[in-house]
């Protein structure tokens, strides 16, 4: 997605994972907030995020998540300087 103007930088898009599966450990260059529109996670810092709620991260946080359990994990995010892989990966 095109987040428009005032995000400046900023990608943005959505994000579906499979219940069970786990998305591997990233840092963000700086701010993300994500908006869970169906499904669950749990990151690597025991934050768990449901339909229906929305997290923002800070500048420089790494962790990892894994989708609970129940309805295939979809939620749009917006991360202010993008996200940063330790190895090459292709979402």
């Amino acid at each position: 997605l095109e987040p428009g103007p005032a995000a400046g930088v900023a990608m943005a898009g959505f994000l579906k994972v499979e219940p069970g599966q786990p998305f591997p450990e990233h840092t963000h260059g700086g701010s993300e907030l994500v908006f869970v529109l169906q499904g669950g996670l749990k990151d690597s810092h025991g934050t768990v995020l449901r339909c229906g709620e929305q997290h923002k991260m800070a500048d420089g946080t790494q962790h990892s998540f894994v989708a609970l359990e129940g309805p295939t994990l979809i939620y749009l995010f917006m991360a202010e300087q993008g996200v940063q892989f330790d190895f090459p990966f292709d979402p």
